[in-house]
């Protein structure tokens, strides 16, 4: 499946298109409160503590030390009591556990070069994500709605809950984006195979002195199989 990511002209994405690095955000940080932050039903307390512990054992112990996790963060999560006290520390674990990274189904939407491009001034990756099937597993459709749902937890819906939580957007406002979505348990740059890349789509509006840079580093860094092009 091919999937594009956008990207701005600063010196960061030079530098992650050298090193094959992708940025996994905190979703605490995203401009819309909304996303990654929608209700939970109050009556799944319980098996949302006991899944969230899952998901915290199955992280390997070198990516919490560093992650850095608050303190007491564990001893914490087996002592909540209310619905409010876990929902705080549900907070904690998305600030410091949570890492997502997003893309678009095409590479021709106007908006998207506007705003995720600098007014296409940017450039566009083209991943073929069957190339690295480890790093684009869970890779996800974003869901666009009329009415931002509460999500439910229960022990037979956990999993498709948790998607849900961090893969729903407004309709109105965002579908024009055509968004897939990868969430990992893992937050700030994680390398990707080089190998999957398979086209760099420059803006028609990239300085010549971009461009140079775009071309340089696929030479030094990518095979030769990589395509540049131009929208």
């Amino acid at each position: 499946m091919k999937i594009y990511k956008y990207f701005k002209i600063k010196e960061e994405s030079f530098e992650n298109l050298k090193n094959g690095e992708l940025f996994f955000n905190n979703p605490s940080n995203f401009d819309d409160i909304n996303d990654s932050n929608l209700k939970i039903r109050e009556n799944v307390l319980k098996t949302f503590i006991n899944k969230s512990i899952q998901y915290l054992d199955s992280i390997p112990s070198e990516k919490l030390q560093k992650l850095k996790p608050p303190k007491g963060f564990y001893e914490k999560l087996n002592t909540k009591s209310s619905s409010d006290d876990f929902l705080e520390l549900f907070n904690e674990f998305k600030n410091y556990f949570i890492g997502i990274t997003c893309f678009s189904e095409s590479n021709d939407i106007q908006r998207m070069w506007d705003d995720y491009a600098s007014e296409n001034r940017g450039f566009c990756i083209c991943f073929e994500t069957n190339l690295d099937y480890p790093f684009f597993n869970g890779l996800t459709k974003v869901n666009y709605v009329e009415k931002l749902p509460t999500i439910d937890l229960t022990s037979e819906n956990f999993e498709k809950g948790f998607e849900e939580f961090y893969t729903t957007k407004d309709e109105e406002i965002y579908d024009f984006e055509e968004e897939q979505r990868l969430v990992k348990k893992n937050q700030g740059l994680l390398k990707y195979d080089k190998n999957c890349v398979e086209e760099i789509i420059i803006g028609n509006k990239m300085s010549k002195i971009d461009k140079s840079k775009i071309i340089t580093i696929i030479k030094e860094y990518y095979s030769d199989n990589v395509f540049i092009t131009q929208n």
